[in-house]
């Protein structure tokens, strides 16, 4: 990613303080930073917030200006304590967008698959990150599952609250973008899915969007995370993106592609799509990974 490109994305996300998100289960909104917003899901979680960014991460890089633009993310967390999110957000939306880029352009399905399927993935991670800090999970925090397939996956409130249960959760941010571009979306469709994801955990069709055949995505999400995981990491980690802040930056990136697909694609079966996607894959085990 070009460091010029993220100093101009840095110099733009310094000039607004506003993001989407979903204020309760009924509505969602578009609502400023400053604001103080219920959390979106059944149930309101005692944390509310991820653990803020450390403020004395190294650089770990040696070009100037890659330099300067950590440097100033740095200097300004207090203030603009979600900035770094945001800038990473728009870099990994551009991305994206040059790996899958065509003759043709860009098929707004793969690209909307791509990012919640991560994003969904890294609410995984985000979740086990904040476990390590812990002795042992608390209550139903975090539940692991074993699958028909022999597989584990992941469930509870620790990483439902990355994906859905606050105002920064990654389908959060995104549905909020979704609402904002004229969308008609609901907590009953993330509930419907969530339902069919646990009915089917570890069958054959775990994991496959239900979706039109017309807009399904190119391949499976499990598959985005398999191939493109190691890009988004490197991605996160360069701008120092701390992994329970994952999920959020993954959120920003797909406000932009749901605004930039809305000329294309129904903002509504975008936000069909970023939930078919997200929510299986924020059950799959990082062992499967690597």
């Amino acid at each position: 990613m070009g460091y010029v490109l993220a100093r101009r994305r840095l110099a733009a996300a310094a000039s607004s303080d506003r993001w989407r998100c979903l204020p309760d289960l009924k509505r969602f909104s578009v609502r400023t930073l400053s604001m103080k917003q219920p959390v979106f899901g059944r149930k309101q979680s005692s944390q509310q917030d991820p653990p803020r960014p450390s403020n004395e991460a190294a650089s770990g890089g040696t070009h100037p200006g890659h330099a300067a633009v950590l440097r100033n993310l740095r200097e300004s967390e207090g203030e603009k304590p979600f900035q770094r999110s945001q800038l990473v957000g728009n870099l990994l939306f551009d991305m994206t967008c040059k790996l899958i880029a065509s003759d043709r352009g860009v098929r707004v399905e793969d690209l909307l698959a791509i990012l919640a399927s991560n994003g969904g993935y890294s609410c995984v991670l985000a979740a086990l990150d904040e476990m390590s800090d812990r002795a042992r999970p608390a209550g139903n925090d975090l539940l692991i599952v074993a699958g028909k397939d022999g597989h584990r996956y992941f469930f509870g409130d620790l990483p439902n609250r990355y994906l859905v249960e606050s105002p920064h959760a990654l389908l959060s941010l995104a549905l909020g973008a979704v609402q904002a571009c004229g969308g008609d979306v609901s907590a009953a469709m993330v509930e419907q899915t969530m339902a069919h994801v646990a009915r089917t955990v570890g069958g054959d069709s775990f994991g496959e969007p239900q979706l039109p055949a017309a807009h399904r995505p190119s391949d499976s999400p499990f598959n985005y995370i398999r191939h493109l995981w190691p890009r988004f990491l490197d991605g996160l980690k360069l701008y120092e993106v701390p992994p329970t802040r994952w999920p959020m930056t993954l959120g920003f990136a797909l406000q932009r592609a749901i605004e930039a697909g809305k000329a294309a694609i129904d903002p509504a079966l975008a936000g069909r799509i970023v939930i078919e996607c997200a929510v299986p894959m924020a059950k799959i085990d990082p062992k499967r990974i690597g």
